[in-house]
Order: structure tokens, then sequence, then C-alpha cells
């Protein structure tokens, strides 16, 4: 039987949000965003992409213990702590921008002549 896993988010404006998936035995395959409207139901806003859902899946999927959501400046924010990226999504314009490293830049490597 599906279940979901999620985990609520409160905004600094007061929203409540929930972000999480629909899986069995704790395993999801998918990453929701939903919003508590003023009737208090649980709306489904947004889905991550399937590309980027499939990246994170990899790493992450089996193990939600080790996956944090948080709230930052306008945005919810997924990391997994065995992943160096972040996933964002933009609550106002209702988007998934893209994937943010989170320690620094990623090193380029120099061709050493020899």
């Amino acid at each position: 039987m599906d279940a979901l896993i999620a985990f609520r988010i409160k905004t600094d404006g007061g929203k409540l949000y929930m972000v999480g998936g629909i899986g069995k035995n704790g395993i999801s395959r998918n990453l929701r965003v939903w919003e508590l409207d003023n009737g208090g139901m649980w709306v489904e806003v947004e889905r991550l992409p399937k590309l980027m859902c499939r990246k994170f899946m990899s790493v992450c999927y089996h193990n939600h213990e080790h996956v944090y959501r948080f709230w930052y400046h306008g945005m919810i924010c997924v990391c997994c702590h065995t992943w160096l990226e972040v996933l964002y999504y933009k609550v106002s314009r209702r988007t998934w921008p893209g994937i943010s490293r989170r320690r620094g830049k990623k090193k380029r490597m120099r061709r050493i002549k020899g």
C-alpha cells in the first residue's frame, strides 16, 4: 500500500507547506510540494521535474531520515547529507530553478605541460 512520506515546512509568511513523496516501505520515487489552503485541505502545487527527481532519488530515495527540507528566503530547499547539491523551489514563481552546490564551486582541473 502506498503511503505519504512528507515533512511540513512553515514559511515566514505563515503559510504551511508539505514536501515529500508517495511510496512504499519509506521509498518514494517522486518529490512533491503541497500547500495548506484556507479550507484546511492539502493541495498539490508542484512536482519535481523527472530528470532532477531521478538524479536526486538515485542518491537519497532509500532513507528519508537523511533528507533535509527547510525554508530559506522564499524558497523550499531540499538536500541530502550524501549529496553535495541542494534542490530549491521558488514559492513565488512556483518553479524549480535548478540545482545549487552546497560546498563552494567545482574545482577545475588544470592541464600540466610536461
